[in-house]
């Protein structure tokens, strides 16, 4: 069974893009309702969100998959396709979903996504002093119950 996918348009337009350092050129390939191909001198790694933008608009979303200088975008909001097309430089994202919304959902998200890196990387150094702490105890606790038993305690 396949899932169904928005229908791609091919397009051919010039944009910047963030993705966590500065903007830097690229070429949105083909854009559907959720999302665009985008090709660019160093495509960004699966999983970062990207902020494009072009002619005035933005929009947000994550990269799913990446191929030599190629990378799709899952955008967050829809695309009114039909408005892009048209060059219609308004009505570009849906209008029930214009808003700051996006870019704000990507900080929030950023955040969270550096406080739980923060939570396994501090997990694993507590485990790894724990772990030290119990072969100290295991590798010095012989000798002195050998001292003990040799002192008739």
């Amino acid at each position: 069974m396949q899932i169904a996918r928005e229908p791609r348009h091919k397009v051919m337009i010039r944009a910047t893009m963030r993705a966590g350092g500065p903007r830097a050129d690229v070429c949105v390939r083909d854009i559907s309702a959720r999302g665009m191909m985008i090709q660019a001198g160093n495509p960004p790694a699966r999983g970062t969100y990207v902020d494009v933008e072009w002619a005035g608009h933005q929009i947000v979303g994550i990269v799913v998959w990446r191929r030599d200088r190629r990378f799709g975008v899952n955008t967050c909001e829809r695309i009114n396709v039909a408005a892009m097309l048209r060059g219609v430089s308004a009505e570009v994202l849906a209008p029930a979903r214009r808003s700051a919304g996006p870019a704000r959902r990507a900080g929030v998200a950023r955040a969270m996504a550096g406080r739980m890196e923060f939570a396994v990387i501090a997990l694993l150094a507590a485990l790894l002093i724990a772990s030290l702490g119990v072969t100290v105890f295991q590798t010095l606790s012989r000798p002195f119950a050998a001292v003990s038993d040799v002192l008739g305690r």
